[in-house]
């Protein structure tokens, strides 16, 4: 195994036909090397290539310089190749050797390393002090490259989701979802149009451009009303008290959340479009920029999933608010105060696996259900208890019911309970 650490120079071993490229965003990797072959057997070699994406290096192409390596290799007439994959905690394991270093390009690292099977471990070259592996304009342009073709993968995910979400709701939630979505119907006509352009040109010109240039406030418009159904979702279930008004509308606001958040996933979807278009824009009118650009792109969609994780988490705490509601008036209904329970929790993965799917993380806390016998023992539930009964309530439910609240509290003591004073019988 090669002792060489990360900045050693290793040209000895490595010819220019063994060695592969590698620049990260900290979320992307793009690997490039001279052909398909070099690529794919290093990505192989280290179980990678499951996850990786073929990428299109010809936008580089206004960044060419004199010098750039990454650059010349990706623009040889006889092809050079790239791929594109996520940074996942695989990915980052197996390339943790290969010595990524701080380029001097705000948020961009960039290695050049040995492929497996030529030598014999991926081992950095070129990056000792000095050393100027590759300009700064090509590593802009092959970050922006990166954002591209993340957001391209995470369009195709969408859609998918889409499509499973469309299948579960009724028909009534999909007329409301396709109301609010008809602002969209437009632009995604036009993104479309605008797709075939770029992929037959290869490039984003200005007629493709123009034709979603300045619709992204009609996506943003159409993204605060359906957090706002969202929001609305969870002040109703704040005024569900009674174990009955919760199980009844659990199944609905289940329905209605997915119906709300599959626009939301809609609005995402369409604002990576016109992220990867705009890229493309800045790429060919304004490479020098494309850096800067990518970051303020990133930052804007911070923005709209911090939005995203505020509704979606009061929602989530209103939901574990009404779990326990629903859990404290086990004592007189323990089935139903179970059923709740579970029907609450499934309801909160959909939530939040819906919410991931955009990147935005929920924490996502299991209500238990309260054991019977411990709930004799617990003052909220024997209080529950209390208020739904009553002492008047009490005298018609019969002797079994009565034994039965008799385990638990005295009448003397319903008078407490009801007062708020409560005692743990």
């Amino acid at each position: 195994m090669s002792t060489e650490r990360p900045g050693e120079h290793r040209d000895d071993e490595i010819d220019g036909g063994d060695r592969i490229e590698l620049v990260s965003d900290g979320e992307n990797i793009l690997v490039v090397g001279a052909d398909r072959g070099i690529v794919q057997r290093a990505l192989d070699a280290y179980g990678l290539m499951k996850g990786a994406s073929e990428v299109g290096l010809e936008r580089l192409s206004p960044m060419i310089q004199v010098g750039a390596s990454l650059a010349q290799e990706a623009t040889k007439a006889a092809g050079g190749f790239g791929m594109w994959l996520k940074v996942t905690p695989e990915s980052a394991k197996a390339i943790q050797d290969a010595g990524l270093i701080d380029t001097g390009v705000k948020g961009v690292k960039y290695a050049m390393v040995g492929v497996p099977g030529k030598v014999q471990s991926w081992v950095s070259v070129e990056t000792g002090v000095g050393a100027s592996p590759t300009n700064p304009a090509v590593l802009a342009g092959a970050a922006g490259v990166l954002a591209q073709a993340a957001r391209q993968r995470e369009v195709a995910q969408l859609k998918a989701l889409l499509e499973t979400i469309d299948g579960k709701l009724d028909a009534a939630l999909r007329n409301q979802r396709d109301e609010l979505l008809g602002d969209l119907e437009g632009i995604e006509d036009e993104l479309r149009e605008a797709f075939v352009i770029r992929d037959r040109e290869g490039r984003a010109d200005e007629i493709a451009w123009s034709k979603v240039q300045g619709e992204s406030s009609a996506i943003k418009k159409t993204l605060r009303k359906a957090l706002r159904r969202l929001g609305g979702l969870a002040e109703d279930l704040e005024s569900k008290k009674r174990l009955k008004d919760i199980s009844v509308s659990i199944p609905a606001i289940q329905g209605e959340a997915e119906c709300w958040l599959s626009v939301v996933v809609r609005c995402f979807q369409l604002q990576d479009q016109m992220a990867v278009l705009e890229v493309d824009r800045v790429l060919e009118i304004d490479p020098g920029n494309v850096n800067n650009r990518r970051l303020s792109l990133e930052e804007f969609r911070d923005e709209h999933r911090a939005q995203v994780f505020e509704t979606a988490s009061e929602l989530i705490r209103r939901m574990d608010a009404a779990a326990t509601r629903a859990d404290r008036q086990g004592i007189w209904h323990k089935n139903k105060a179970l059923a709740a329970v579970q029907a609450i929790d499934v309801t909160k993965k959909s939530i939040t696996g819906l919410v991931k799917s955009i990147g935005v993380e929920l924490a996502l806390d299991v209500i238990r259900s309260t054991d019977w016998k411990e709930a004799f023992k617990s003052k909220e539930h024997l209080k529950a208890a209390g208020k739904e009964a009553g002492i008047t309530a009490l005298k018609g439910l019969g002797a079994a019911a009565v034994t039965v609240v008799a385990l638990v509290v005295s009448k003397d003591k319903v008078g407490d309970l009801l007062g708020g004073k409560g005692s743990s019988a």
